[in-house]
């Protein structure tokens, strides 16, 4: 019972965070993420930026336009000059 319990979390968590190839909020029929918003600042950064946010509010996008969709439209100016 202990062993299924530790499984059931671990897959909850995985699914949390996107790990498991799709991302957990958007309908993306793609798996690139070329994109990240911050869950807390709204920001959306490029994949590649230097001031990433912590992986908890990490928000993955394909497109500026799924981002700009789910409401993220305020680009981060040090990686998207926005």
């Amino acid at each position: 019972m202990r062993k299924f319990l530790i499984i059931l979390v671990m897959a909850c968590m995985l699914s949390f965070v996107g790990c498991t190839g799709g991302s957990s909020t958007t309908d993306s029929s793609s798996s690139e993420r070329n994109y990240i918003a911050n869950r807390n600042s709204g920001k959306l950064h490029s994949i590649d930026c230097d001031s990433l946010p912590y992986e908890k509010n990490r928000i993955y996008f394909s497109t500026i336009e799924e981002a700009n969709n789910a409401g993220y439209s305020d680009k981060h100016k040090e990686c998207m000059g926005g």
